[in-house]
């Protein structure tokens, strides 16, 4: 049976509190655009790069799961905020992000499956 409920708890976006306690909500990407971030963190976390690549990877996925309104200019980005902290804490933050989207797929996957077998059962 399809628990539209455990779905939709499944799919939370990632988060960031700054430093001044204000709490950011990203939005869900697909697994394809997931995909290249994930190979990549998983070469921060075995071999650290040079800082300038790890700052390219850091900006390019958190501007692309937290995006700033064009319109709110007068405010700093995630993007901003996270690369401001030290380059431990910023990863540290992005392999947060990285488990909340992973959490969300491996959720979504398993309710597909659940609501697969229950209706070949029902067939």
């Amino acid at each position: 049976m399809f628990d539209a409920q455990q779905y939709l708890d499944a799919l939370s976006p990632p988060q960031f509190k700054d430093t001044k306690g204000r709490v950011h909500t990203g939005r869900l990407i697909s697994y394809e655009e997931f995909l290249p971030f994930q190979r990549k963190m998983q070469t921060l976390a075995t071999a650290p790069p040079s800082d300038t690549v790890a700052r390219t990877i850091i900006r390019s996925m958190v501007g692309l799961l937290f995006p700033k309104p064009w319109w709110k200019f007068w405010r700093r980005s995630v993007t901003a905020h996270v690369l401001r902290l030290p380059p431990p804490a910023a990863i540290a933050a992005m392999q947060d992000f990285s488990q909340s989207l992973a959490k969300m797929y491996k959720a979504a996957d398993r309710e597909a499956e659940a609501a697969e077998a229950s209706s070949q059962q029902d067939s």
